[in-house]
């Protein structure tokens, strides 16, 4: 549950710089889709696996790895942009 609060974070953040990016393109905008997407299916395989009690280390690290990447590129896409102060911490 953690890792799925953390990357609605993530997500959260992305929306907010794309509104503040004049740059953001369509397949941006679809790229984050597509990880969303992946993310979810992810967290349901993990939910699935710990139902039936099976190991879900190996999808547990794919989704910490999507976050680790969303992360990442939003830090650079944050640098990258001239925001008024306070806009990252709301």
């Amino acid at each position: 549950m953690g890792l799925r609060e953390d990357f609605a974070r993530l997500n959260r953040l992305a929306r907010l710089l794309s509104r503040y990016s004049p740059q953001v393109k369509a397949r941006q905008e679809a790229e984050l889709l597509w990880l969303d997407l992946r993310f979810q299916f992810l967290y349901e395989m993990v939910v699935l696996r710990i139902l039936l009690g099976r190991p879900a280390s190996e999808d547990l690290g794919r989704m910490a790895s999507l976050i680790g990447s969303l992360g990442s590129r939003l830090e650079q896409a944050a640098l990258s942009l001239d925001l008024p102060a306070g806009v990252i911490s709301s």
